[in-house]
């Protein structure tokens, strides 16, 4: 029985002592410093089991282990009168109760580190050689070991702004963005993560003055070395406190031309360079710098030629046979910049196209006429008039040309030219150059044989054209003009111009009444002109009765008579003429007969040559088998009968003998030798 109950009480005492295990922990603790106090608050979750309370263990490297005991009911603990700016490691174990001295506990939580941080405020303060018109530079000290950054206010005139700033002991900031000339109140406050510590004591700073505004430049003169310039100032004129008026002659690189006053507002550069580009900034200036205005260009003006003279003129009603008046308008001149400042006024003259122009006058600036004198009657008088400038330089000439008073000039390029009416008649319509301003009328004259001259007509001043209208086919025609003043006199003729030659359009009508006679032993022709168109007129004569006709002689148009030298005494002669062109021949004409009385001599020549034909300065004559030495008569006629040449000449056979023609006009000639007894007839051309 006795053993029985021993083993009872260990078998009770055995489940006594395993019956008391320890409770189990709580998990999931946490904690965080409450605000920036001296307080952590720690939350967990309860663990499963039968428990009593909870002991809170916590401690810090200058805080030693504490700890403190809550009710199994709770979850949570806030833990108040720890050491700021210290990390505290806390945790927990869960207890049961076994008797009042015996306490079962649980294992300890995992612990928790927490930093209960406390905050000061921090010194910002300002370098005022940092401070602009737009920027202030603020440095922040600070003593708060464990801050996570800083918060700026910047407060103008009521309005705030608040700036974030990272961490740090000693921190610059450049405050950007601000107004000029504005005062601004500043403080800082050091922050614990998202919880701000205290502000510090404001600060009060002003920023500078803004840099000055820029000008608006422009320029309104550019004369040759004087220069306008002129500025606007768009706002702020009040914080400038210089001017700086730059110039350059590269658009790079500027020097400094002057420092006009503030109250300025435009400025006179003396020192321009003409006929270059300059350019100009004007710069303002204060404390904060300087601003450019923009660059303006300015090219001043060159130095330039005077303006000539215009509109010259000859004063007609101050002008004579020896002087002539010359008038003129003065060119413009620059009087604003004065680049073309006339000083003189020089005249030079040419007389008669001969020679290079001399001068003849310098006037002074104001001269607008000059008299020339010391001139001829009807002097051709070329005038050029120049202005010089006060530089030296020249205008462009302008010129004029009048002639002293006299004659006409005569006109010049006479021109014919053949037209044919309506009715189809011939006619020539002339005309010429002017080269007069003083002639009253034109005589047109005409010839035949570039000798004889007949007037045509008389035309009025300014009218440059004739049309002769009576012109005849197969005729060669000359003509000539000549000027004429009812006061003056009249001018030497133009250049004669001709031969012209109205071809003919059909042969022409025979000649009629063609009669002969003896007259003094010769025989006298005569007969009537039926036609227009004849070039010439063809004599023949027979000594056979009829049975065949010789050349006689041939003869110019419109000529009706003709005298046969070459005639013997006892000989009977039928003569007829023939009208011909370069269309063809006529018909004959009626025979007319006569019949020599007395005994005839025996022709002296038997053979005579002309030459050359055409013939130009003379001619050469040469006899062959001349029966004897004699003294001849040599006579030209021509085409209109006409006797142009008579000399005597002395013949010797086969010696040629050079007779000048040069006086002769140009035409056809018929050349007659006799010796009293015979003559010999040869036709020739003159060119």
């Amino acid at each position: 029985m006795k053993k029985f109950l021993i083993l009872f009480t260990c078998f009770l005492a055995y489940l006594n002592s395993f019956g008391q295990l320890p409770p189990a922990p709580p998990s999931a603790l946490a904690g965080s410093q409450v605000a920036l106090t001296n307080s952590i608050n720690l939350t967990w979750t309860a663990p499963i089991g039968a428990f009593d309370g909870y002991k809170v263990y916590f401690s810090s490297p200058s805080d030693l282990l504490d700890s403190v005991k809550i009710a199994s009911s709770a979850t949570s603990l806030n833990i108040s009168g720890l050491i700021l700016n210290q990390t505290y490691t806390v945790y927990m174990k869960s207890y049961k109760l076994k008797a009042p001295s015996d306490t079962l506990r649980s294992i300890a939580t995992t612990s928790v580190n927490i930093l209960v941080i406390g905050l000061v405020a921090p010194t910002p303060s300002v370098d005022l050689n940092l401070v602009t018109h737009n920027t202030i530079g603020l440095r922040i000290d600070d003593t708060n070991p464990f801050e996570s950054g800083f918060d700026i206010e910047l407060n103008e005139n009521g309005n705030t702004t608040i700036l974030t700033e990272n961490s740090g002991t000693s921190v610059f900031r450049p405050l950007t963005g601000l107004k000029a000339k504005t005062s601004y109140s500043i403080r800082v406050r050091a922050k614990g993560n998202s919880t701000p510590g205290p502000w510090s004591s404001l600060i009060f700073v002003t920023t500078k003055i803004d840099f000055p505004p820029a000008p608006v430049l422009t320029s309104d003169l550019n004369c040759p070395t004087l220069i306008h310039l002129k500025w606007t100032i768009p706002s702020r004129s009040e914080d400038i406190q210089e001017y700086i008026l730059k110039k350059s002659y590269d658009n790079s690189t500027f020097f400094d031309l002057d420092k006009p006053a503030l109250a300025a507002t435009d400025y006179y550069d003396q020192t321009a360079t003409p006929g270059q580009t300059q350019y100009y900034a004007l710069f303002t200036r204060n404390s904060t710098g300087s601003t450019p205005s923009n660059s303006v260009a300015v090219t001043a003006q060159a130095y330039v030629n005077p303006n000539p003279p215009t509109n010259p003129i000859s004063d007609q009603s101050n002008k004579s046979n020896n002087h002539l008046t010359i008038r003129w308008t003065n060119g413009s001149e620059d009087l604003n910049c004065r680049t073309n400042i006339r000083t003189n006024t020089y005249v030079l003259i040419k007389i008669n196209n001969v020679g290079n122009y001399v001068e003849y006058a310098n006037l002074p600036a104001f001269a607008s006429s000059v008299k020339i004198s010391n001139l001829k009657p009807k002097d051709i008088v070329d005038v050029t008039i120049f202005s010089v400038s006060d530089k030296g330089k020249f205008s462009t000439s302008v010129f004029i040309r009048d002639t002293t008073a006299g004659p006409p000039y005569p006109p010049s390029n006479p021109i014919a030219v053949l037209y044919y009416d309506a009715l189809g008649n011939p006619a020539f319509d002339i005309s010429w150059k002017d080269n007069s301003k003083d002639e009253d009328y034109f005589i047109v004259e005409r010839s035949i044989d570039n000798k004889n001259f007949v007037e045509l007509g008389k035309i009025k001043m300014n009218i440059v054209s004739f049309k002769d209208l009576t012109p005849e086919e197969a005729t060669i025609y000359y003509y000539r003009v000549k000027a004429g003043s009812n006061t003056e006199g009249e001018s030497a003729y133009s250049p004669v111009i001709g031969p012209f030659i109205i071809n003919p359009s059909k042969a022409p009508n025979a000649a009629y009444g063609l009669k002969a006679k003896v007259n003094s032993g010769k025989v006298n022709l005569t007969w009537y002109d039926d036609s227009k168109r004849e070039e010439n007129y063809i004599v023949e004569k027979s000594l056979d009765a009829g049975v065949s006709y010789n050349l006689v002689a041939t003869l110019g148009k419109n000529v009706t008579n003709y005298t046969d030298e070459n005639v013997s005494a006892g000989k009977t002669y039928l003569y007829r003429v023939i009208a011909k062109n370069a269309i063809g021949s006529s018909p004959n004409s009626n025979i007319a007969s006569v019949t020599m009385t007395g005994v005839g001599a025996v022709p002296s020549l038997v053979s005579l040559s002309i030459f050359p034909n055409p013939a130009f300065e003379v001619i050469s004559i040469k006899a062959e088998e001349l029966k004897f030495e004699s003294t001849y008569t040599l006579k030209v006629f021509d085409r209109n009968n006409r006797l142009a040449l008579n000399k005597s000449i002395k013949l010797n056979s086969n010696e040629t003998l050079e007779i000048p023609i040069n006086n002769l006009g140009q035409g056809l000639y018929n050349v007659v030798l006799s010796n009293g007894e015979t003559s010999i007839t040869k036709k020739i051309f003159k060119y």
